[in-house]
């Protein structure tokens, strides 16, 4: 959803927001459900793995 809403566009912070909208139904306790800022810097690195994946696809579906 992120790289048909987000395209090239998506951040770590974008990926954070959806993983969390998912966890939120699954596991409303998981210590990581806040906001992107408020998280530890290695926890917001984790997320950037994802983004870099969705970024790239979405520069490949460009070709």
């Amino acid at each position: 959803m992120l790289l048909r809403a987000k395209d090239e566009a998506v951040s770590a912070e974008d990926v954070h927001d959806a993983w969390s909208a998912w966890t939120s139904t699954r596991d409303p306790g998981h210590p990581a459900l806040v906001p992107f800022a408020d998280l530890p810097p290695s926890t917001r690195a984790a997320d950037e793995p994802y983004a870099v994946a969705i970024r790239t696809a979405a520069s490949q579906l460009r070709r």
